[in-house]
This record gives C-alpha cells, sequence and structure tokens, in this order.
C-alpha cells in the first residue's frame, strides 16, 4: 500500500512515513526522509527557542527527575554502578587518549587480548591505555600490573636495579 508524501510528492510504501495520532490514516503527511529535513531544518533555525524550552522543562520537573534517579540507583545499586564506569570508561578513553571505545577494542583484539608486556590474558584484569608521558602518543594495551611497573621505570630510570639488589 502507498501514500503520496505532501513533501516531496512521491508515492512511497506506507512504511516510510511515521505514525502520527492525529491525522486520519494515522500517518505523517510527510516521508521520513522529507520529515527528517523539515525537523533539521526547524532545529537549526530555532536553537536558542529549543534551548530555552529544555531549560525550562528540566527546570520543571527537576525534582522528579533526581528523586526517580536516587530510586533507581537505590533499587539497583550494582546496574548503576556498571553504568557509571562504563560512562567514565569512555569519557577517558576520549578526554585523555582521543580515542572511541570501539578503538579501545580493536586495540585489545590486536594484540589478540594480551598484554603487550606479560603476555597474560585480560579474562582476569582490565586492560589499560599505555602512553607517552611526554608525547601523549598510545603505545599499547596493558595490564594494570605492567602498567604500574613501567611507570615506576619511567620516574625513576634507576628503580629497576635498586628493586633487582633490593631482591638479591
Amino acid at each position: 500500500m502507498n501514500k503520496l508524501c505532501s513533501k516531496c510528492n512521491q508515492e512511497k510504501e506506507i512504511s516510510l512515513f511515521w505514525a502520527k495520532k492525529t491525522s486520519k490514516d494515522g500517518l505523517d503527511t510527510y516521508c521520513n526522509n522529507c520529515r527528517k529535513i523539515v525537523q533539521k531544518k526547524w532545529l537549526d533555525d530555532n536553537r536558542e527557542k529549543r534551548k530555552k524550552a529544555q531549560s525550562n522543562w528540566y527546570l520543571k520537573y527537576r525534582t522528579i527527575i533526581t528523586e526517580n534517579k536516587k530510586k533507581r540507583e537505590k533499587e539497583n545499586p550494582e546496574k548503576t554502578k556498571i553504568q557509571r564506569r562504563k560512562h567514565y570508561r569512555k569519557y577517558i578513553l576520549k578526554k585523555r587518549y582521543g580515542i572511541t571505545e570501539d578503538i579501545f577494542n580493536q586495540m585489545v583484539l590486536k594484540q589478540q587480548g594480551k598484554c603487550a608486556i606479560c603476555d597474560k590474558d585480560f579474562k582476569n584484569s582490565f586492560p589499560v591505555v599505555d602512553h607517552n608521558h611526554n608525547t601523549g602518543k598510545i603505545r599499547g594495551i596493558l595490564c594494570h600490573r605492567c602498567n604500574l611497573h613501567l611507570g615506576y621505570y619511567e620516574k625513576d630510570k634507576t628503580f629497576h636495579n635498586k628493586a633487582n639488589k633490593y631482591l638479591a
């Protein structure tokens, strides 16, 4: 079954129209592509109006939003903890290293899921990004333990010798 888009005047399959309760046939008068174009133009032309409306909406419902958030966190603290970690991880990868989670995962796969130094699987440890602190260039993915040791070694070049003397 087809419908005529009132914007582009093309007859298209009804699956290409969004639902709209207020119309007679229950579908939008514009096809999805035309509706996206119209919405984008309106949003671009009314940026300040939109920001103000969003701000007003948030101020109106702020207490309800906060209460619901606290309720969800209290009902399921473990899920909240996991979600916060994931969000923080994405933020750190982008902010510190300029990479996405996908790029990070590709790097882990390139190393076959193993630490670049000790060659142990990341199954029991969380992989971390190793980078040069002077240049910021990423060198690879390490386990937490190797990353700590490398950090000590870079800060104090004599650390390795001192540790060997102590252990001897």
